[in-house]
């Protein structure tokens, strides 16, 4: 039942669901991939904090109220992208 509710978000929210052969089986609903990462990287961050950056500029400027985060699971590569709120 979760990934039917997730699928009927996507089309509501992207005019599509997810296409099930490529990176969007993955990702979900995107209109372009980029890989970025920041010069200097944030504390704390998974990575080098390119979300973390662009949460904490939307919520200083008021474009959102709240942003909700999770980070990695742990260090070990096969849970790598399990989230841990």
């Amino acid at each position: 039942e979760g990934m039917a509710r997730i699928d009927a978000q996507e089309a509501l929210s992207h005019g599509r669901a997810r296409r099930l052969d490529d990176a969007e089986l993955h990702f979900g609903v995107f209109t372009e991939l980029s890989n970025v990462r920041m010069r200097t990287g944030v504390d704390g961050a998974a990575w080098t904090g390119v979300v973390t950056s662009v949460a904490i500029e939307a919520l200083e400027s008021g474009l959102v109220d709240a942003v909700i985060a999770v980070g990695a699971k742990s260090d070990r590569p096969h849970e790598r992208m399990e989230p841990q709120p």
